[in-house]
């Protein structure tokens, strides 16, 4: 089975990558603020609710470190794949 590749495509999945990093990054900046806006609940349901926002918070972390070690590696790839096109047979 051949696989084919062309920089404008991988170049399209870097694009994809980063929105997606984008969207991750909106997510927590959400989460952040509902932190912030029940700040003054100072019952145990608020603190638990704090933690649990806090804990979503934080797993959003690893996917959007992966992705974006992923970008340069995308960029390597592009680059090679037009020098490769670039070759005249």
């Amino acid at each position: 089975m051949q696989i084919s590749s062309s920089s404008r495509t991988v170049s399209d999945m870097k694009i994809t990558l980063q929105k997606t990093i984008k969207g991750i990054t909106a997510i927590q900046d959400q989460l952040r603020n509902t932190m912030a806006a029940v700040s003054g609940w100072n019952d145990v349901q608020g603190m638990q609710y704090r933690d649990l926002v806090r804990q979503i918070a934080k797993l959003t972390d690893s996917p959007r470190c992966t992705l974006e070690e992923a970008v340069p590696k995308l960029e390597a790839m592009i680059r090679a794949l037009q020098a490769y096109e670039n070759v005249k047979f």
